[in-house]
């Protein structure tokens, strides 16, 4: 019995020592090669950037105008935020239907007021797009619309 208390004492004391000592087998470092996580596809946003060919001055009026949107954006989502969450602690708490129901129409607008935004921004940097981009513009659209319900069904 003390032999394999022994052992079993010894071992413990061995395995970390030899797992320290062989950098190969210490599974807490950084790994050395690139992994691409296997779910992880390509960026659209990245593959239709290069696909418009955009001017420099096309690029700063873009971001000009998302980051316009984004600040438009920003007080509707926390608002949305709030509300949806008010929301769910009502249902979870058995909460008063008329008021549950009052914060589900508010959500409703937010979501429209948020939509309108993001629409307002596209029909903008649409404007900004040659006759050619515009055209490219709508196939990677087309694509996307094509893609995203592929892979609802």
């Amino acid at each position: 019995m003390k032999k394999f208390l022994i052992f079993g004492l010894l071992s413990l004391f061995i395995s970390p020592v030899t797992v320290q000592a062989n950098p190969e087998t210490d599974f807490r470092q950084e790994p050395k090669q690139n992994f691409e996580h296997p779910k992880r596809h390509h960026c659209p946003h990245l593959d239709a950037k290069q696909r418009l060919n955009l001017s420099d001055e096309q690029k700063e009026q873009a971001r000009n105008l998302r980051l316009n949107s984004q600040e438009k954006i920003k007080p509707i989502a926390e608002d949305l935020k709030l509300k949806q969450s008010r929301k769910m602690e009502l249902k979870s708490q058995n909460g008063d239907e008329k008021e549950i129901e009052q914060l589900g129409l508010e959500i409703k607008k937010l979501k429209q007021q948020m939509h309108g935004i993001i629409m307002q921004n596209e029909r903008d940097f649409i404007q900004i797009l040659t006759p050619e981009q515009k055209t490219e513009f709508n196939k990677i659209k087309q694509e996307g619309r094509r893609d995203f319900h592929g892979r609802n069904r």
